[in-house]
């Protein structure tokens, strides 16, 4: 896995956990590609919007089908 692979599934879970929806928008439409990525806690983005309640968020990953079921 790329350094920048890694550095921008980063990205994308700060934007998640922080409600930063417009972040996340940006990332998804720049083809960020890594839908099943984890964190060292083994959660995906969708993990993270859940548990933070960032329901735009994850809705915004599902309408992009991103797995509920990781």
């Amino acid at each position: 896995m790329s350094k920048m692979f890694i550095i921008i599934s980063e990205l994308i879970f700060r934007a998640t956990k922080a409600g930063e929806l417009k972040v996340v928008h940006e990332l998804l439409a720049c083809g960020y590609q890594n839908k099943d990525a984890k964190n060292h806690y083994g959660q995906t983005a969708v993990h993270l919007a859940s548990i933070a309640g960032n329901d735009d968020i994850l809705s915004e990953f599902i309408s992009r089908e991103m797995s509920v079921h990781c």
